[in-house]
């Protein structure tokens, strides 16, 4: 094989290999606060997918009715987007972080019963991936949390733009801004909980009254 049919294969695998690499599912994601409540009790943590889209150069410029019926936007492209692999890992980090910070004794992934532990959902209501001219994940997420005293329910935006992971989307791969959205996103969700299970143990801690209140065990 002559020198130059050799550079020609090297030249050829480089950037297959960088697309792979840049094509990385979501890594473990860290909350970087503290929280001012411990408990014992035990967190159900359901996982609910929604919508993810993929934006391309020509549906942000060209009219809808130019786009709406080619090939691509009948089977949308997928890769690199904040898809359901990448919010199973967000649960299972959010999860960790629940246990690691204290907030709950254990975190389990299920739907779980809802009457006396605690219940919290996670609805990935839609994802968006921007890779035109630079790279950028928004996340649209709802959570709601439910226990024997009482719910909430939350709606958040998290954006790779944000900046908590200092990266920007046009120097960086596709996984390294995916991290940068999810950390915003931690980092939004884990205060409410903190404050929720704040405003749950003091309800429960109150002492029985005739309106059928409980104290906490």
């Amino acid at each position: 094989m002559c020198f130059r049919t050799i550079m020609l294969f090297v030249a050829l695998l480089v950037p297959a290999v960088a697309v792979c690499f840049d094509d990385e599912s979501l890594a473990p994601v860290v909350y970087h606060g503290s929280v001012s409540v411990a408990s014992q009790r035990k967190a159900y943590v359901e996982l609910v997918t929604g919508e993810v889209k993929r934006h391309r150069i020509d549906e942000d410029i060209l009219p809808h009715w130019m786009t709406k019926g080619s090939w691509e936007s009948r089977h949308p492209d997928l890769t690199g987007t904040f898809g359901a692999e990448d919010e199973e890992q967000f649960v299972q980090s959010f999860a960790f972080e629940l246990v690691h910070l204290g907030l709950f004794k254990q975190a389990v992934e299920t739907s779980g019963d809802k009457s006396d532990d605690v219940h919290i959902r996670l609805s990935f209501t839609k994802t968006e991936y921007f890779y035109q001219g630079t790279r950028r994940y928004v996340l649209y997420v709802e959570m709601q949390i439910e226990d024997s005293t009482g719910g909430s329910s939350r709606s958040y935006v998290a954006d790779s733009n944000n900046g908590h992971s200092l990266v920007k989307g046009d120097l960086h791969g596709r996984a390294l801004v995916k991290t940068s959205a999810a950390t915003d996103l931690m980092e939004k969700l884990i205060p409410d909980v903190d404050e929720w299970l704040r405003h749950s143990q003091s309800l429960r801690a109150t002492p029985a009254t005739p309106n059928g209140a409980t104290q906490d065990h």
